[in-house]
């Protein structure tokens, strides 16, 4: 799961279809791959969570057990985002989530359990004209902010689509 903190964020994988979010964007800066996101077992076959009862839902594969390799300080009101791979193609909305890390826990290897999940953003795709294709707003990078309000408690990020 992709973890985010407040002061730090962690970024973790996602439970999500078609796409991966390897890469947190903070302070204009595209982080490495898997930097800052848990990299999942079988993350290259882009293969969604379809049992909505398996706790993979929440961070997808194995996310008890592999966790991001670091947690990022991010500071409240900042502006952060993570790329998508491959770019979103399919008419669903893109979705972030923010959750504060129970205590006795850490950003770094919570597994995301509980309902403490809050969503900070939204976006879907633009429909132009009939006949036309869908578009988003975005290509292979979304940007959104984090919270202004958020506890100087840790928080992790995840995100689906």
């Amino acid at each position: 799961m992709m973890k985010v903190l407040t002061p730090l964020v962690a970024f973790g994988a996602v439970a999500h279809a078609h796409y991966n979010f390897p890469s947190i964007i903070y302070g204009g800066v595209t982080t490495t791959a898997w930097e800052y996101v848990r990299q999942w077992t079988n993350y290259y076959a882009y293969t969604p969570v379809t049992d909505v009862t398996s706790t993979a839902i929440r961070c997808n594969a194995n996310g008890d057990s592999i966790f991001a390799n670091s947690t990022l300080p991010v500071k409240a009101g900042s502006s952060i985002g993570f790329t998508a791979s491959p770019d979103i193609y399919h008419p669903g909305p893109l979705l972030a989530y923010m959750a504060k890390v129970p205590s006795g826990s850490t950003a770094a290897t919570w597994n995301g359990a509980g309902a403490v999940w809050f969503k900070i953003f939204e976006q879907g795709p633009i429909f132009p004209t009939t006949g036309s294709a869908l578009v988003w707003p975005t290509t292979g990078k979304y940007l959104f902010s984090h919270p202004p309000s958020s506890s100087s408690s840790p928080l992790t990020l995840t995100s689906s689509s």
